[in-house]
């Protein structure tokens, strides 16, 4: 029988709370900033809910976020390991965080010092409902009974298979956050043109699609889910959104009329570490698919 371990992730994963409670999955809080204001974000969001964040954002107030440090990471794992328990952890996306590279050299120095424990991180290469899905799923594999080297193993061989695809309402707060060129936000904003992009190989969040309006924005995502799926039958699907809730409900409906015997369709809040590049009306899509 293979010993305890916990899997870990951060609160760029959006995992629904139920599904923290239900599946055990110990949760990393990220700070962020805010104007005056800063906090540590955690997955039940204690500090500042989803709507008094986005309220922020629209009224002006430009969020950014701070990675864990070496110093966090061995302050929240070092209980773990007492308690004579491994670690498997799943990381925020290195093309977007320095979060991984400092979780390794945490994870050395821990080795180390608790010599009897094993400690694996895995960069997710993702990130928000999508890195919190596939963490759900190498939760589900530990309670199976996977050991923590297999899990580990399958989490490497699996997690490009994680589809990851985006789109955002708002050219102008990509344009403030300086990931748009102010022209392009404006002749965009003007024409209604939205993005759609997915989280590539990589780790990155290129948009790979412009189209006119936000239903089709919210089409062009179902029609890449269509093009990429894989065992949809049964299948569960997460949406997570920047506090658009009726489009997340009308994106939901474009998922199950599209026939392809999709099983649940999730959807949660998309918490402040993705939603400060996303900004109010991004809105996501996650599947397992044959590539992303």
């Amino acid at each position: 029988m293979s010993r305890p371990y916990e899997v870990v992730t951060d609160a760029a994963a959006d995992i629904m709370p139920e599904l923290l409670e239900r599946l055990k999955i110990r949760v990393i809080p990220m700070d962020v900033s805010m104007g005056d204001t800063s906090f540590q974000h955690y997955a039940d969001y204690r500090n500042m809910s989803a709507d008094d964040f986005y309220a922020k954002v629209r009224g002006g107030i430009m969020p950014s976020t701070s990675q864990v440090t070496p110093v966090e990471y061995s302050d929240f794992f070092k209980p773990i390991l007492e308690e004579g328990k491994d670690i498997l952890y799943i990381a925020f996306s290195s093309g977007m965080s320095g979060m991984y590279n400092s979780c390794m050299i945490t994870a050395e120095d821990l080795r180390e010092k608790y010599p009897d424990r094993k400690i694996y991180v895995v960069d997710s290469l993702g990130a928000t409902g999508g890195q919190g899905l596939f963490t759900c799923y190498v939760a589900e594999n530990r309670d199976k009974g996977m050991s923590i080297e297999d899990n580990a193993k399958w989490s490497e061989d699996n997690k490009l298979k994680m589809a990851h695809y985006w789109t955002v309402n708002d050219l102008m707060h990509l344009k403030r956050g300086g990931r748009v060129k102010a022209v392009d936000a404006y002749f965009g904003t003007a024409l209604n043109i939205k993005p759609v992009g997915h989280i590539d190989n990589d780790g990155h969040l290129p948009a790979i699609a412009k189209v006119h309006g936000r239903k089709p924005s919210l089409k062009k995502m179902v029609d890449y889910m269509k093009e990429t799926i894989v065992s949809p039958q049964g299948q569960r699907v997460q949406i997570n959104h920047c506090d658009c809730p009726g489009d997340a409900e009308l994106l939901k409906s474009m998922v199950l009329e599209s026939n392809l015997g999709i099983g649940e369709v999730m959807i949660g809040d998309l918490g402040p570490v993705v939603g400060a590049h996303l900004g109010p009306g991004g809105i996501t899509l996650f599947f397992w698919a044959g590539r992303r």
